[in-house]
């Protein structure tokens, strides 16, 4: 899988670059900040989440792995594609978005195109409710749940994975992930 890309970038436009490695162009979905700020003809690293969907994959780029997680983070609530993601990022910094998601600012959300008061509700609710589960689960164990979401499963389908694996303290994350996969999904 795809994870980071390192080359030129030899076009763009308001929210896409193409870069150049080694020959192959790749284009790659960016929020409109990170599009501004990238000169043509210059080396660039991006962090990539690779999305699929019946049209075939594309590729969406950050230029850190926070704003990668957190593009993770919103596009795990339902009804958030990868579009309304990068659009919500192209408007917002994780920050900013994580601290309107504490305040419960929903207004906020709902001036972004494409995201209304239903998915604007969804976004403050889901996401507010992720963090306060995640607060409470040993770094080992979030881990273990990035991991398994990273191959598909649903946090939640993640979580009770993970409570159904006996002697966790003495395992190791791989072990562990090992065994949860023996079982399937």
């Amino acid at each position: 899988m795809i994870s980071l890309l390192t080359g030129k970038v030899i076009s763009k436009t308001a929210t896409e670059i193409v870069i150049d490695c080694s020959g192959i162009g790749f284009l790659v979905n960016v929020p409109f900040p990170f599009a501004q700020s990238v000169q043509i003809n210059n080396p660039i690293t991006v962090h990539i989440q690779p999305v699929f969907s019946r049209n075939g994959m594309e590729l969406f780029g950050f230029s850190s792995n926070k704003d990668k997680e957190f593009f993770n983070t919103l596009t795990s609530v339902r009804g958030i594609g990868a579009r309304a993601g990068i659009s919500i990022l192209s408007r917002l910094t994780p920050d900013e978005a994580t601290k309107a998601i504490n305040e419960n600012r929903f207004e906020l959300f709902k001036t972004i195109p494409g995201i209304g008061p239903k998915k604007a509700s969804a976004i403050v609710f889901n996401i507010k409710k992720t963090s306060e589960e995640t607060a409470s689960v040993p770094d080992t164990h979030k881990e273990i749940v990035q991991a398994l979401q990273n191959l598909g499963f649903s946090r939640k389908e993640a979580m009770q994975k993970l409570s159904e694996v006996s002697d966790l303290a003495k395992k190791s994350v791989g072990e562990v992930i090992q065994s949860i996969l023996k079982k399937g999904k």
